[in-house]
């Protein structure tokens, strides 16, 4: 029985950081100890921030795992280790790295790179000789948001051809963010086979298309722009689906309204944030998000008088 799984997309935008939790989800319940691994991890916009991916593994599941041991190399590290022709240098390191989890642990999930550079080539060999050189089967995650079915199957199967060639064990594919049929469902399911290994269909699983998903929180919108909550600080679970900058006039700006609508707005628009806010208690209306009020500008003293202890809506 193998003991680790490299899980690798086909493109960016898989949603292969979903299916991460639910794979690890899977696998604390039936290993005792599982580690958790990403060879190359993403640069950073800032030195101090974690890896996003990582953090929300280590700290949704309570790894006991330190964090520098998590990854090997930045992306830019490991291009320029590539560059001055290390190649085998760099494997070399990541198998160590990887080696040190395996010797504590029972199982280790691995995670590919999320192919957001601009050169996807690269990626793709560099995910394909990791995983060969930890010895660890493959997932596949296919992005199968807004394609027809042709276009699913000819991606997948070239990615899965591709691995193939290179000799990797193949296990799955995952068809992520599928909007498909019954009928099309049944094809999606049995049209993949790994052809250097045998003529049966890859095992393969579909999941379905949930945008609300994708959507963030008004907590999330809050920790990325160091927002700080005026009222509203128990609902800050609203789900954000689409957001309204608000420049009109109170009559033509509820005509936009939509439901999940984070409205954004200056501080000196009050007729726009009561508006805003009587809306939610109105079944005329739908329900919004949030509200961000923008410009350094605070209300005035009595809408803030009105506003407090009415409304449970996060502004």
């Amino acid at each position: 029985m193998a003991k680790n799984l490299y899980v690798t997309a086909t493109e960016a935008g898989s949603g292969k950081a979903t299916l991460l939790l639910g794979t690890m989800y899977l696998l604390l319940k039936n290993v005792r100890s599982v580690a958790f691994f990403r060879p190359i991890i993403p640069d950073s916009v800032r030195p101090e921030s974690r890896d996003h991916n990582v953090n929300l593994v280590l700290t949704h599941f309570n790894l006991d795992v330190a964090y520098e041991d998590t990854f090997a190399y930045t992306f830019s590290e490991a291009r320029q280790i590539i560059s001055q022709g290390d190649r085998a240098l760099l494997l070399e390191k990541i198998l160590q790295k990887y080696k040190l989890l395996e010797s504590s642990h029972d199982f280790v999930l691995c995670e590919g790179s999320d192919f957001t550079s601009m050169d996807s080539a690269f990626e793709f060999e560099l995910n394909s000789d990791i995983a060969f050189n930890l010895g660890a089967p493959v997932c596949i995650v296919a992005n199968a948001r807004n394609k027809s079915i042709p276009e699913i199957l000819a991606s997948t199967q070239t990615t899965l051809d591709l691995l193939s060639v290179k000799g990797l064990n193949i296990v799955a594919c995952i068809f992520n963010r599928a909007s498909v049929t019954e009928a099309e469902k049944t094809t999606l399911l049995n049209s993949l086979v790994c052809k250097d290994a045998n003529a049966d269909p890859l095992l393969s699983f579909l999941v379905p298309e949930d945008p609300v998903l994708g959507c963030p929180t008004m907590g999330d919108v809050k920790a990325g722009l160091n927002a700080r909550v005026l009222y509203g600080h128990s609902r800050l679970d609203f789900l954000v689906q689409d957001y309204l900058i608000a420049a009109m006039q109170v009559g033509n700006f509820l005509a936009h309204l939509a439901p999940g609508n984070v409205v954004v707005t200056t501080g000196d628009r009050a007729d726009i944030v009561l508006a805003s806010l009587s809306s939610r208690y109105s079944a005329a209306y739908p329900d919004i998000a949030g509200i961000i009020l923008t410009g350094s500008l605070d209300l005035p003293p009595t809408v803030h008088r009105l506003i407090e202890g009415w409304t449970s809506v996060p502004v």
